[in-house]
């Protein structure tokens, strides 16, 4: 019972943080960015949940906890490429002359 506490605190704690960012990237935007937020957790979290259920039939936990490694892994060189692309952004706004335009 614990495990499953502190994993929901977790979530919970994510998905604020999550939303955190989501709001402060264009305020007047926010409802529509919030709306896209909410349907790609949805989305994922489907696919997570079936992908996850048909898994265990045939392999069980540690099928399981497979599939979740190799969701993680897929994810890496994702997360490593927006990564990269905001980096050089930035740089990017910093050469400007007079700084970022308005």
């Amino acid at each position: 019972i614990a495990g499953f506490i502190i994993l929901d605190l977790g979530a919970q704690a994510v998905h604020i943080t999550n939303q955190n960012v989501v709001y402060g990237l264009r305020p007047e935007a926010r409802n529509r960015i919030n709306s896209l937020y909410m349907t790609s957790c949805f989305v994922g979290i489907t696919v997570g949940s079936s992908a996850a259920a048909v898994v265990y039939a045939s392999f069980g936990w540690t099928g399981v906890c497979v599939l979740g490694a190799c969701f993680g892994a897929v994810m890496l060189p994702v997360r490593a490429a927006a990564l990269l692309s905001a980096r050089r952004r930035a740089r990017a706004v910093t050469a400007l002359p007079h700084g970022p335009a308005d």
